[in-house]
């Protein structure tokens, strides 16, 4: 949402005994100033929060109806990516997109063979996705 995963910045919302658990855990001054100050100042940018949820919905909306006329089984996210099953090696599908300049992520590593990680992007790289996807996938 807010462009910092280069910074390493993030949240966590959990009970009160595992952030405890975690704050053991984590390295010291994990997050610097710099990093600090980005996540402070990017929480208050209103209109770039409204924006991303917007694109991000609306990408969202046109993934699940080109998968749905493809017939690509997908799961619902509340999240800037979308998980699909191409019911084949998800690997050889994700070095295919990757020749075209589109990348993926394959999900053998969480034990989902056959499970690609899309993330949502701009409209034209949605459509980009979808156009050249399209061409590679045969849903057998």
């Amino acid at each position: 949402m807010y462009g910092l995963a280069g910074f390493r910045v993030g949240y966590c919302v959990a009970p009160e005994d595992f952030i405890d658990a975690f704050n053991r855990s984590k390295p010291p001054f994990s997050v610097n100033r710099f990093a600090q100050i980005a996540a402070a100042e990017a929480l208050k940018d209103k209109a770039h929060i409204q924006k991303t949820k917007e694109i991000t919905e609306s990408g969202k909306k046109f993934l699940y109806e080109n998968f749905e006329r493809m017939a690509v089984f997908y799961i619902p996210s509340e999240t800037n990516f979308v998980t699909i099953d191409v019911k084949t090696d998800a690997q050889k599908i994700a070095d295919e997109l990757k020749k075209r300049n589109v990348i993926v992520r394959p999900l053998k590593m969480y034990g989902k063979p056959s499970f690609l990680r899309v993330t949502v992007g701009t409209p034209e790289q949605n459509k980009k996705f979808i156009e050249i996807f399209n061409q590679i996938y045969s849903n057998d």
